[in-house]
């Protein structure tokens, strides 16, 4: 079994280890994902998780490898430093955060898929704040309907229009971002601002 840590989630939050709209959006998730995502103040995080979110959110980060078993929260160990981060960006300017910050690379769409409800989870709290796009090839041009979360970048439209902070996607879209002219506008408006790549 995992060993769990010696502080809560709330000494954290005490200790100013982490942002207080992280926290309130890990304890009080979206009412859709309350059941599968609420963090409780009272949990002690992980030993794993709690050195790896040290040495993520130092004054000088570091690259980090995560080898642990199936649910032992190894989302989580980069998850929350990059959502950190970024709330604290929002605590700070109080606006919409544009340009991709967080770069996630996996090899399934599958897998890319999984991270949604988490994100959403997390995130929708910020109130468009704090968004995230799932850049696969499935991703629409457009999307007409308003449905959906406010954290979440529907269609290639927006994508390009203000590209999210979090950007999840796998190799071949990053290649082919890369080369196409239509999806200049991500890389243009994202220079300079890349910090994480999971």
């Amino acid at each position: 079994s995992w060993t769990p840590g010696g502080e809560t989630l709330q000494g954290l939050l005490d200790r100013g280890k982490i942002s207080r709209i992280l926290f309130n959006n890990l304890t009080n998730p979206h009412a859709d994902f309350k059941d599968d995502y609420t963090f409780p103040a009272d949990r002690k995080p992980y030993d794993h998780q709690l050195e790896a979110w040290d040495i993520l959110s130092g004054p000088q980060p570091r690259s980090l490898l995560v080898t642990s078993g199936t649910g032992s929260g190894k989302t989580e160990t980069f998850m929350v430093p990059i959502l950190d981060d970024l709330a604290r960006q929002i605590e700070q300017k109080d606006e919409q955060l544009v340009g991709v910050q967080a770069l996630f690379l996996y090899p399934l769409n599958a897998l890319i898929e999984s991270q949604k409800s988490r994100l959403a989870a997390w995130s929708e709290g910020m109130h468009g704040k704090l968004r995230f796009g799932l850049y696969t090839g499935a991703m629409p041009d457009t999307v007409r309907d308003a449905g959906g979360y406010a954290c979440e970048v529907r269609d290639r439209k927006r994508l390009r229009e203000a590209p999210p902070p979090l950007l999840i996607t796998n190799m071949t879209m990053l290649e082919y971002m890369l080369i196409r002219g239509s999806d200049s506008p991500i890389l243009e408006k994202s220079q300079g601002k890349l910090k994480w790549i999971v």
